[in-house]
This record gives structure tokens, sequence and C-alpha cells, in this order.
């Protein structure tokens, strides 16, 4: 299998952050619900099936969720905040996010690389989070998704 360019996991994490954002029609708790069913915890979560549904407990997978990205929630601010220099192009930013999104993924997938020799605290947090480094696509498109859902300035918290 070839591997892929940084456009190609670019344009997949955008489309996937995109879904996300969709499916979880804009809501932040939903999203870390959402996070939440990141292996490998999820088929030890509370469910339950109905006919032909699978229900999770939804509070206990948004917590997992939010402890999820609480671990990665430093590295996504220094990617957006500090290396893409949010806070000087606030205003442009703000009006055409979607413009900006493929510079910003960029800038974290340097400090959340999806491939190649991850960095020592990517693998302590994979480890104790019992994520394995093949899931990283898709918390990375969930951290993305946060983005679009709550806004850049929201993490970068600008004067």
């Amino acid at each position: 299998m070839a591997r892929k360019s940084q456009a190609e996991l670019v344009k997949e994490i955008m489309q996937a952050a995109e879904r996300n954002v969709q499916v979880t029609g804009g809501d932040e708790d939903k999203l870390f619900a959402l996070l939440g069913t990141v292996p490998p915890d999820t088929p030890t979560s509370d469910l339950r099936f109905t006919k032909d549904t699978l229900a999770f407990d939804t509070d206990k997978l948004k917590a997992r969720g939010k402890e999820i990205f609480e671990k990665f929630e430093k590295y996504l601010k220094i990617a957006v905040c500090d290396d893409f220099a949010y806070c000087s192009k606030r205003a442009a930013v703000d009006a055409d996010l979607k413009k900006y999104l493929p510079s910003m993924i960029k800038e974290i997938l340097k400090r959340i690389p999806i491939t190649g020799k991850l960095p020592g605290f990517l693998v302590t947090i994979l480890r104790w989070l019992g994520i394995q480094a093949a899931t990283l696509p898709v918390v990375l498109a969930m951290l993305v998704a946060w983005l679009v859902i709550k806004g850049c300035n929201d993490l970068c918290q600008c004067k």
C-alpha cells in the first residue's frame, strides 16, 4: 500500500472532521461522546442492544472523550495558537475557517504526527489512554471537528 502524501492526509482529516461535525450537530458534548468511542474502551463500555441498535451510555463516553481531548489539548493549542499564529490572523480565520483549516492541520500534524516515528510524549499519552497509534487519524479528525465547533479563539483565548 502506497504511503499517503501530506495533502491526502490533510484532505482525509478535513473530510472526517466535517462528518464528525455533521453527526454531532455541532454539539461539543456529543463530539466528546463520539471521541469516547475510540478503542479500547468501546467494547467494555456500558451498552445495550435494542433491536438492531447498539446504545452506549453517553455520559460515560462523554467523560472518556473529554479525558482524551484534554490529553491532546496542549499540543493542539501549541499547533494552532503558536505555530499557526491564530491570534495574529484571527479576523481572517474567523471569517473563513475552512480556508485556513488545511494550514492548521499541517501544523497539528507536526505536533501530533500520525505517521512515522512517534515522539515520546505521544507514545506515553497513547499508552496511558490505551489507544493504538493506528487510531490517531480518528482522534485528530475529532480535534479538528472541535475547532470547527468551538472556534479557535476558544482554544487560544486571544486578547
